[in-house]
């Protein structure tokens, strides 16, 4: 039977707040695998804990969102990436989002994010 894999869930995300003592029993009930992605540092950092607790089950991907390119401090979010190589599984969230700027222009923050975190 085929196992099930969430392959992009913010559960950092106060959307999920409200249903966390359920997620965390679903965990240790089933093989669900959930990919945990951020959006920041401070989601990157509780990623983390997330796969530090359900180890094998939530797969951490630390990366600073497009729409947070403006507010982060990439150099301490860097930091903290390499510090977690052995934890991290991949980069995300990342990339260039032209429906933040106008006439579908990307910023140089964007920009400059996007290309430290390659």
């Amino acid at each position: 039977m085929a196992k099930l894999v969430d392959i992009h869930i913010h559960l950092t995300d106060d959307a999920y707040r409200d249903i966390l003592n359920y997620l965390k029993t679903y965990l240790k009930a089933t093989d669900a695998v959930l990919v945990c992605v951020s959006v920041d540092l401070k989601s990157s950092m509780e990623c983390v804990e997330w796969a530090e607790e359900f180890r094998g089950k939530v797969l951490p991907f630390l990366g600073v969102h497009p729409q947070m390119a403006g507010e982060a401090n990439i150099d301490r979010f860097l930091e903290y990436l390499m510090k977690m190589s052995d934890v991290a599984v991949g980069v995300g969230e990342t990339g260039l989002d032209r429906r933040l700027g106008s006439k579908q222009d990307v910023g140089e923050g964007q920009r400059k994010v996007f290309r430290e975190q390659l």
